[in-house]
């Protein structure tokens, strides 16, 4: 453990020295600052574990230094010392960021000791939780990137596609509506090719409903729906092989879960389809224990997946963010292994 005592007297640093040394188990090296300036100098060369800083410093205080140490963000916690009676500055030193304060006539090895173990450990505590709120805030804002790029996605299909269809039926019938009312002429557009229309409508709607959740998911379950996706994948690509081997339960599988194994499986193909070509391919979905794990693996081209995670634009072409995001969301850990001539391996894991 590194410390650093900020202390104008060397009786007490002596003091504080000989006190370390008497406690078991543990080993410190102490450093000693004895003037403010050179405790500035100190902690911008070197990483300190834990301040143990005096209020008396000569011409400026303890309290400046503190002040200091927030502004610069140091993460490292800080003990107060001070003499009887120092109340008032006891409560500013709080006030201002300090993680405790000690009484120079009440320490014992055991008191500094628990002191400082109970400190180092909440500032350890209270890093963990600031970088998880920054995590999660970071995380719930591409989500919401990813949702608002989601609706722009349907937002154009239905526009493009299923609308320009809906114009074009309303435009038959509004043609072979207008002949019939004059003077009973007949239509000028075939009915079958409004029927054609209306068919190419039906299926676009489904497209685009499948798009946004696969209705066997919820109707056959998640066994039928990777099962229905690897089938339907090889009559596109049919050139390579695909080993499905789902040797778990449908009642295994938390609900929302389902859709998360579905959308990586689904991802991770996508990506065997655009930059792989591989011949073969593994899809195992399996329970070992209280854990779920999906694997899928491809004999492919493989890559540098530190090359690929690093560039935004092979992250976002290849999807290594929303598959990294969803398997985040649902509490799980998402591996990627991958070699470039040596194939690729995408593993997910989550506890149930």
């Amino acid at each position: 453990m590194k410390i650093l005592l900020v202390e104008d007297d060397e009786d007490d640093y002596v003091i504080l020295r000989k006190m370390l040394s008497q406690i078991p188990g543990r080993t410190y090296d102490l450093e000693w600052a004895s003037e403010f300036e050179k405790a500035l100098l100190k902690t911008s060369q070197t990483d300190y574990d834990l301040f143990l800083v005096d209020y008396r410093l000569g011409i400026q205080n303890g309290l400046e230094l503190l002040r200091v140490f927030q502004d610069r963000g140091y993460p490292a916690p800080v003990i107060f010392l001070t003499g009887r009676g120092d109340y008032e500055i006891d409560v500013q030193a709080m006030k201002g960021g300090a993680s405790d304060y000690l009484e120079k006539g009440d320490l014992n090895p055991t008191l500094l000791e628990r002191s400082m173990r109970y400190n180092i450990e909440r500032a350890r505590t209270l890093q963990t939780l600031r970088e998880s709120e920054q995590k999660l805030r970071k995380l719930s804002a591409k989500v919401l990137n990813a949702q608002e790029n989601e609706r722009k996605i349907v937002a154009r299909e239905i526009h493009d596609g299923l609308g320009s269809t809906l114009t074009a039926i309303r435009f038959a019938l509004e043609q072979n509506l207008s002949a019939a009312a004059s003077d009973g002429k007949s239509a000028t557009i075939p009915l079958g090719q409004i029927v054609d229309m209306v068919r190419q409508a039906i299926g676009e709607s489904q497209r685009i409903s499948t798009s946004l959740r696969p209705p066997v998911l919820d109707v056959l379950g998640l066994i039928q729906a990777l099962s229905s996706l690897s089938r339907e994948w090889t009559e596109i690509y049919s050139d390579i092989r695909i080993d499905k081997q789902l040797e778990v339960r449908e009642g295994d599988i938390p609900e929302p879960l389902k859709i998360v194994i579905y959308r990586i499986a689904q991802e991770s193909l996508n990506n065997i389809s655009k930059h792989s070509r591989a011949g073969n391919v593994i899809l195992r979905l399996t329970k070992t224990g209280a854990q779920i794990e999906l694997m899928i693996k491809d004999d492919g081209l493989g890559f540098d997946v530190d090359e690929v995670v690093l560039s935004k634009t092979s992250r976002g072409g290849m999807g290594l963010g929303g598959m990294q995001e969803r398997a985040d969301l649902s509490n799980g850990i998402l591996e990627i292994l991958s070699e470039k001539g040596k194939g690729t391996v995408v593993r997910a894991y989550w506890p149930t």
